[in-house]
């Protein structure tokens, strides 16, 4: 693995027709977007959205280490994310570290959950990418930035990096895929991408 080290990268802008795209400052994300996302092979859409992409040591053991043990192809693509520098592994201090072991104990979510919600936490400017009820309650309590896969979707919708008809494939590639989502989030998601903004 090529780590790159903590520089950030330099604003890009993406066109596509004649709308310009200047990605989010970066994100840091739990274990399900990544992995969703790899598997309908649109983990690209982070890179775009976002200058780069935090995830805890937690996340990178789960995802990409277990990924690679079990051969997830998902694994690999988050790997390659990982060596182009876009994707980057940051160890907590011990501050944050004993404050993710808390969340666990406390509150009875995962330790990629925990770690993601603490990296934020010391990284305020990032917005956290979490899908789990218990882990958004807990985010929305220490008032934290937080949004979904498919509120990352509706960004990529809203900012011309989807289309509408590519964000409605994406949502049932999702849903195909095995990715849970409440009937109504998936309805007011398809109502979004049909009527005018």
């Amino acid at each position: 693995m090529r780590y790159r080290g903590p520089e950030e990268r330099p604003a890009e802008g993406y066109r596509r027709g004649l709308l310009e795209v200047t990605p989010l400052p970066c994100a840091v994300s739990n274990s399900t977007a990544l992995i969703y996302l790899a598997r309908c092979h649109e983990l690209k859409l982070l890179q775009r959205l976002f200058k780069y992409v935090l995830i805890p040591r937690a996340v990178y053991v789960e995802v990409v280490e277990r990924g690679l043990a079990e051969g997830r192809s998902d694994a690999v693509f988050i790997e390659d994310g990982v060596e182009d520098g876009w994707i980057r592994v940051k160890r907590l201090d011990e501050e944050h570290k004993r404050f993710a072991e808390e969340l666990v104990l406390r509150h009875h979510i995962s330790a990629g959950e925990a770690e993601a919600i603490a990296l934020g936490h010391a990284f305020k400017r990032c917005i956290v990418i979490l899908d789990e009820k218990a882990a958004r309650h807990l985010a929305e309590t220490l008032r934290l930035k937080f949004i979904g896969t498919v509120g990352v979707l509706k960004r990529c919708l809203k900012t011309g990096i989807l289309e509408p008809r590519e964000f409605v494939d994406l949502i049932n590639a999702l849903l195909r895929g095995g990715f849970r989502l409440d009937s109504e989030v998936v309805s007011e998601a398809m109502r979004e991408a049909i009527l005018p903004t």
